[in-house]
């Protein structure tokens, strides 16, 4: 094969070896995980939340960002509201990176009875 003919081939090759990884990444990603837990920690500086799985008793250290859903008492809700206790905690592991919190669903305290 000739050297032009086969810079021609790889210069197919390369771009077509890339989008086919990049499927492959986007997909690994295509769905989330739902799981009943407990809120351990928050860190609103750095947006990470640690939450303990219920059912597994396995923690998990979750970023949060723009794309997550905050929703207190059924109601869309800011990060800062976030406190801990019982949630509903629906996440992605991206291919590369830290898993991401997609969003998380959590009862305010109810208000104490007067007697």
């Amino acid at each position: 094969m000739k050297p032009r003919s086969l810079q021609r081939l790889l210069r197919c090759l390369i771009p077509l070896g890339i989008v086919s990884c990049a499927e492959i990444a986007s997909a690994h990603g295509s769905h989330s995980t739902e799981f009943s837990g407990t809120v351990e920690r928050i860190d609103q500086e750095k947006h990470l939340l640690l939450v303990k799985s219920d059912e597994r008793g396995k923690s998990l250290l979750l970023q949060w960002g723009r794309w997550t859903t905050f929703v207190k008492d059924g109601q869309i809700a800011s990060a800062s509201a976030l406190r801990p206790g019982q949630a509903e905690i629906f996440y992605k592991v991206p291919f590369f990176g830290k898993p991401t919190l997609e969003k998380i669903i959590w009862q305010g305290n109810p208000k104490k009875r007067a007697h």
